[in-house]
C-alpha cells in the first residue's frame, strides 16, 4: 500500500515538474530592403518577417515611424507562406530621413497585445489591444504630434508589457531623391575610373537606392569620337547592398580617346569619363593619358583645345616621333601637352610651335623634357607649384615671348640652346629657384671686353632666388680672345661689371658662376694679341736660322778640312822643293869648289895685286852664274 502510495505521489511530482519546465523561446526575425541603407520615397518598402511563436495565426503588423513623426501601419498587409510573411508598403506620405520599423506579433491566443487593453494619454482605445485599436492608437499620437522617438516607445510599452509579445525593429533612411552611381569602371575588377583599350570587356559598377523590383538602371555611352558604337547595357539585379554591375564589350576598330558613360534609373542618373587608349598611339588632338606607358605621336598635330593631357599617371613617354604640335590661335588655357599631376613624364623629340598660350605646361608634376624645338610660343615651358624636380635637356627655344617659366621651386637646365641669344645662340645648362632664364637677342655692346655672343636674360619672383649658370662654348667662339681670361659679366642697365666668383673651365669649356641678383649676362674675356703671333713667326724664323748656322758650321768645318789638306798638300811640296834645293846645294858646292880652284889658279896668273871687295864680290857671282848656267 505504502508502494502504491509513493509511486503516485512521484507521477505528482513529475507531473508538476514538467507543468513548470520553460516553454521554446518565442521569436521574430524581419528583413526591411532598403538599398545601400537607403529608399527612394517613390518606391514601396518591401519586407519579409519571420515568425516562430505561439499565438493567434495572423501575420505579424508592421509599423514605419517617420523622423518628424508621420507614421504608417500595415495591419494585414502581409501574405503567409509556410510561417513566413512579406509585405510592401509606400511610404511616400513620411517625410524624409531616418525611418523606424517595428514589426510586432501578438503572443496570445485571441491576438491581443500587452496586458489587453491600450491608452492614450490616460483614456482606453478602443475595447481591446488588438490590431484594430493599434492602428488608432498610432492615429492618435500622430494628430497630437508626438515626436519620433515617443511613438516608439510608447508602441513598444503598450504592446509588449506584458513579456509574451515578440517583436524586432529596424532602421534606413528615406530618400527623395533617386539615387544611381558609377562607382567603378575598368577592366576585370576595376576600383575606381581606370582607361581600357579598344576590343575589352568593359566592367561597370555602382549603388543605387532603387528598388529593382521597381527600377531599372540602363548604362549607355552617350560622349565620345565613336560612342555610338559601344552597345548599351541594362540591369535590375541588385541586393540590399545597392550594387549593381554592367559589362560592356568594345569593338576592336573603335577610335581612342575621351569618352563619357551614363547610368541612369529614370529621375537620377551619373555619368563619368574614361579613356579608351589607342594601343600607345597618338592619332589626334584630345587624346588623354591616364596610365604609365610610352605613347608615340602619329603625325603633324593641329589644334584650338588642348592636345595632348597626361592626367594623373605615373612613368609616362610622350614620343614625338619628330613631329610638331602647332597651336591654331588656342585660349589662355590651352596647352601643347599639358602634364598635371604626375610624376617621372618624359616629353622628346618634339617640335611645339604657335601657341599663344604655353606649350608644354608641367602642373604640380614632375619629369623630362628632352631634345624637344620650342618656337613662336608665348611661353615654351612652364613649371606650376613645385611639386617635384623637373629638367630640360638638349632643347631648343626660338622666338618665344618667354623660353621657361617656373613657377615651382627647383628646375634644371642641361645643354639648353637659347637660339635668340647672341648672334650665334647660347648653349646653358644651371639649376634655378624661382627663376625665368630666356634669351637676351638684343643685349647691349661692352666696350671695356670682347664677345663671344653668348647671352641670356634672368628674371626672378622671389627674394629666395638662385641660378647656378653655366655658360658653354667652342673652340671658334674664342678664335679672337683668349681663353683664359673668359668670364661672366652682368648689365646693370647702364653698365658691364664682371661677376664676382665667376670661373672658366678650358678643358669642359665652360664658364661658370652662382648667380643671386639678376638681370642681363654675357660672357666676355680679354683680345687675344698679335704679337702672340709674331713671336711664334719669330720662333719659326729663329729655328730656320739656327738649322742654317748648323749647315754653315757644316761648312765650315767642311772648310777647315780643305784648308788642312792644302795645307798637307803645300808641305808635300814644300818637301819636295827642300829636297831639290839640297840637290842645288850641293851642286853649288861642287860648282863653288871649281871656282875656288879656278881662282886659285889665275892668282897664280895674275900679278901681286890684291882688288877692292866690292870688285872680288862682283866677280864671284858672275863666276857661280857662269858656272851654274854651263851646268844646265
Amino acid at each position: 500500500m505504502r508502494r502504491g502510495v509513493l509511486s503516485f505521489a512521484a507521477a505528482v511530482l513529475v507531473l508538476l515538474a514538467l507543468s513548470a519546465a520553460p516553454a521554446a523561446a518565442d521569436s521574430i526575425e524581419a528583413t526591411t530592403y532598403s538599398y545601400d541603407g537607403e529608399l527612394y520615397f517613390d518606391d514601396s518598402l518591401e519586407y519579409t518577417v519571420d515568425v516562430d511563436a505561439s499565438g493567434d495565426d495572423e501575420p505579424p503588423v508592421a509599423v514605419f515611424i517617420g523622423a518628424d513623426g508621420g507614421v504608417v501601419y500595415d495591419e494585414d498587409g502581409m501574405t503567409e507562406d509556410d510561417g513566413d510573411y512579406s509585405g510592401s508598403s509606400l511610404l511616400s506620405e513620411l517625410s524624409t530621413g531616418e525611418v523606424e520599423a517595428l514589426y510586432i506579433h501578438p503572443n496570445d491566443a485571441e491576438g491581443e497585445f500587452g496586458d489587453g487593453q491600450f491608452e492614450f494619454e490616460g483614456s482606453p482605445v478602443g475595447d481591446e489591444a488588438n490590431r484594430e485599436s493599434l492602428g488608432w492608437l498610432l492615429e492618435d499620437m500622430e494628430d497630437a504630434g508626438w515626436s519620433q522617438s515617443d511613438i516608439r516607445s510608447e508602441v513598444i510599452s503598450q504592446t509588449t508589457s506584458s513579456g509574451d509579445d515578440v517583436r524586432d525593429s529596424d532602421t534606413f533612411d528615406l530618400s527623395s531623391e533617386s539615387s544611381t552611381e558609377i562607382r567603378d569602371l575598368g577592366v576585370d575588377d576595376p576600383s575606381g575610373i581606370e582607361d581600357v583599350s579598344p576590343g575589352d570587356t568593359v566592367v561597370v559598377r555602382g549603388t543605387t537606392n532603387r528598388n529593382p523590383n521597381e527600377a531599372e538602371i540602363e548604362v549607355l555611352a552617350v560622349e565620345g569620337e565613336e560612342h555610338d558604337l559601344i552597345d548599351t547595357e541594362s540591369t535590375s539585379d541588385w541586393s540590399r547592398d545597392g550594387e549593381w554591375m554592367v559589362e560592356k564589350e568594345l569593338p576592336n576598330y573603335i577610335e581612342g580617346g575621351v569618352y563619357t558613360v551614363e547610368a541612369t534609373d529614370g529621375p537620377g542618373l551619373d555619368e563619368v569619363d574614361f579613356v579608351i587608349q589607342q594601343e600607345g598611339e597618338i592619332q589626334s588632338c584630345g587624346f588623354e593619358v591616364r596610365t604609365s606607358g610610352t605613347f608615340e605621336i602619329q603625325d603633324d598635330l593641329s589644334a584650338e583645345e588642348t592636345c595632348i593631357e597626361v592626367w594623373e599617371a605615373n612613368d609616362v613617354v610622350i614620343e614625338g616621333g619628330g613631329h610638331e604640335i602647332e597651336g591654331d590661335n588656342p585660349s589662355a588655357l590651352d596647352r601643347g601637352i599639358l602634364v598635371f599631376e604626375s610624376h617621372n613624364v618624359t616629353v622628346r623629340n618634339v617640335t611645339v610651335t604657335g601657341w599663344t598660350s604655353v606649350g608644354v605646361s608641367y602642373e604640380n608634376s614632375g619629369g623630362v623634357v628632352e631634345d624637344v624645338e620650342f618656337s613662336d610660343n608665348d611661353v615654351a615651358l612652364d613649371f606650376t607649384d613645385g611639386f617635384a624636380t623637373p629638367e630640360v635637356r638638349d632643347s631648343r627655344f626660338t622666338g618665344n615671348e618667354v623660353d621657361v617659366d617656373s613657377d615651382g621651386e627647383f628646375y634644371t637646365a642641361e645643354e639648353v640652346e637659347l637660339a635668340d641669344s647672341g648672334l650665334y645662340g647660347t648653349v646653358v645648362s644651371y639649376e634655378a629657384e624661382h627663376v625665368d632664364v630666356f634669351a637676351a637677342d638684343d643685349p647691349p655692346e661692352n666696350e671695356e671686353a670682347e664677345s663671344i655672343d653668348h647671352y641670356v636674360e634672368v628674371e626672378s619672383y622671389d627674394d629666395d632666388a638662385v641660378l647656378d649658370l653655366a655658360f658653354h662654348y667652342t673652340s671658334d667662339d674664342v678664335d679672337d680672345v683668349d681663353e683664359d681670361s673668359l668670364g661672366i659679366w652682368k648689365h646693370d642697365g647702364g653698365s658691364w661689371s664682371e661677376v664676382s666668383g665667376d670661373s672658366v673651365d678650358t678643358d669642359l669649356q665652360e664658364v661658370d658662376a652662382y648667380i643671386t641678383d639678376f638681370s642681363t649676362y654675357g660672357v666676355f674675356g680679354e683680345e687675344a694679341e698679335e704679337e702672340d703671333a709674331d713671336d711664334a713667326d719669330d720662333d719659326g724664323d729663329d729655328a730656320d736660322d739656327d738649322a742654317d748656322d748648323s749647315d754653315d758650321a757644316d761648312d765650315a768645318d767642311d772648310d777647315g778640312d780643305d784648308a788642312d789638306d792644302d795645307a798637307d798638300d803645300s808641305d808635300d811640296a814644300d818637301d819636295a822643293d827642300d829636297d831639290a834645293d839640297d840637290t842645288d846645294d850641293a851642286d853649288t858646292a861642287d860648282d863653288d869648289a871649281d871656282e875656288d880652284a879656278d881662282d886659285a889658279d889665275d892668282a897664280d896668273d895674275e900679278p901681286a895685286e890684291l882688288p877692292g871687295f866690292g870688285a872680288v864680290a862682283a866677280l864671284l857671282a858672275l863666276s857661280l852664274y857662269a858656272v851654274v848656267r854651263g851646268r844646265r
